[in-house]
């Protein structure tokens, strides 16, 4: 208590802006409310995206599904486009049989068709002892100088053929006896000749390569290659035994056509 005559000093009022003071009562509740709210915002966004998750999961998975679809359709078709060339190329084979392929024969410019069937008679009078008969000779592409045409030439019988082919081994360069294979045999068989002999030069053994020139592949030691679209390229035994089941096929193909060797 404040001795007599001494006048009591007026109590100074609290500053509760400062910052140093707590948050009123109201301002707590304010604050809480907006806290649920993003809680409740935040919840429901993770709700939304579990949702939009879970869809997008679905779709994917039912896309899968038709890629796969798709994926086994191109293979059946890729099968099918490959046993088709295989048997195409086959019938050009077969239709080709009877026709053999002359090189080194000389050339010119002005060679006519009697100096071109006169040749070619000369050529073969001097492999057998007996008369041929063939249907055409031609030159194959353009003359050019200081290069030797190939000749194709037509056989009436296909022993007479078979009997020209069989003296191949009496010619010297550079005259030599092929078969009238089509384009896409000679050259995947000149990619299996080329990789023979780059092998051997590399020091493999002569029998420990193999060469299948009907499946077009190459055994080195263990390791195989095959020839596809005129490219070599390493396999396995699994594409080698499909392989063999489309080879099968076109021959079975092949049998129940009605081409016959002995047609001209």
């Amino acid at each position: 208590m404040a001795p007599r005559g001494v006048k009591r000093k007026a109590q100074e009022p609290v500053d509760t802006s400062s910052t140093g003071s707590s948050p009123s009562n109201s301002e707590l509740l304010k604050m809480m409310r907006s806290l649920h709210a993003k809680m409740d915002q935040s919840l429901n966004t993770s709700k939304q995206l579990t949702e939009d998750v879970k869809q997008i999961k679905e779709i994917v998975s039912t896309h899968d599904g038709r890629i796969g679809k798709v994926e086994q359709r191109i293979d059946k078709v890729e099968y099918s486009v490959n046993r088709l060339g295989l048997e195409q190329e086959y019938l050009q084979k077969e239709i080709n049989k009877v026709c053999l392929i002359f090189d080194g024969l000389p050339d010119s410019a002005d060679e006519s068709e009697d100096d071109l069937y006169r040749n070619v008679k000369l050529f073969m009078s001097e492999l057998v002892d007996e008369d041929i008969s063939f249907d055409t000779a031609y030159r194959l592409g353009k003359y050019k100088p200081n290069f030797r045409r190939p000749i194709r030439v037509r056989f009436l019988a296909m022993c007479q053929r078979n009997l020209i082919y069989s003296k191949k081994s009496k010619l010297h360069p550079p005259f030599y006896i092929n078969e009238d294979l089509p384009f896409s045999i000679r050259r995947d068989h000149a990619i299996l000749r080329n990789k023979k002999k780059e092998a051997i030069q590399n020091g493999t053994p002569v029998e420990n390569i193999s060469v299948d020139w009907k499946l077009r592949t190459i055994t080195i030691n263990q390791d195989k290659f095959k020839v596809i679209d005129g490219a070599l390229s390493q396999t396995n035994s699994a594409s080698l035994n499909n392989l063999s089941q489309v080879t099968n096929s076109q021959v079975n193909f092949l049998d129940r056509s009605t081409l016959s060797q002995d047609r001209p």
